[in-house]
């Protein structure tokens, strides 16, 4: 089942290759972030260091406004990417939800995005400055991040407010603990290969940060949204038995 499930995921995938294709554009924010000391390339992703002075510098609210833009160009396209599939998998009356929702859904996912990294990246830089060993900031943060993986899925497809997407998003992978494993294995899989990717280019080509972040940003990201949401769409019995039990 966890193969047909894979198998189904990149069908949709493909079926949204246009709007995976669409994530590349946020190579431009590369540029924009390489102008500050604390943004490092690295591994298919943009790092900021923790970094108690960084944080209070005038450069911060600057860094601030970048994420912020940041987070309303994800928001978008992950939004987007959901409710494309969403729209796949269920009769969504799609001129409606274009015109009337999409704002909406774009509004709230920005806000969560944007404060989920300001908060995590104070609490960071706090914590290591206290002398908290950075492994362990590392392991309680991924714990975090887990618990709101399935929050994209939760606040366009179930519709709620932000509070009530996070509680839904939890009380699914309570009751679909396979799928919450499932998103596990093959995000740890897609991830432990883009150092290698990385690796190859850099050897060759000299190219391996930029080809990485673009492999994460046109086929990692959207893959992943693209599962989470079939997965999340599974819970409705009518789907889940149309998809996996009526073929």
């Amino acid at each position: 089942m966890s193969v047909e499930i894979v198998q189904n995921s990149f069908r949709q995938y493909i079926m949204n290759f246009k709007i995976a294709l669409a994530f590349g554009l946020l190579l431009v924010f590369v540029i924009i972030f390489s102008f500050f000391p604390n943004a490092l390339m690295s591994t298919g992703s943009i790092l900021l260091e923790y970094n108690l002075a960084e944080l209070l510098s005038a450069k911060m609210l600057f860094l601030l406004a970048a994420v912020a833009l940041f987070s309303i160009f994800y928001a978008l396209l992950i939004t987007v990417m959901v409710f494309s599939v969403r729209k796949n998998l269920s009769t969504v009356r799609i001129h409606y939800y274009l015109r009337e929702m999409i704002q909406k859904f774009t509004a709230k996912l920005s806000l969560f995005f944007f404060f989920y990294t300001l908060i995590l990246t104070v609490a960071a830089t706090l914590m290591i400055g206290a002398g908290i060993p950075i492994v362990a900031v590392g392991i309680l943060f991924l714990l975090i991040s887990l618990a709101l993986l399935f929050v994209p899925q939760a606040v366009v497809i179930d519709e709620q407010n932000l509070g009530d997407s996070i509680l839904n998003n939890l009380e699914f992978m309570l009751k679909h603990k396979r799928a919450f494993f499932l998103v596990i294995v093959i995000g740890a899989v897609l991830t432990a290969f883009v150092p290698l990717l990385e690796y190859a280019f850099d050897f060759v080509y000299s190219s391996g940060s930029f080809i990485s972040l673009l492999f994460v940003l046109i086929f990692v990201l959207p893959f992943m949204e693209t599962m989470k949401t079939y997965l999340y769409m599974l819970k409705f019995d009518i789907i889940r038995h149309h998809e996996l039990a009526g073929k």
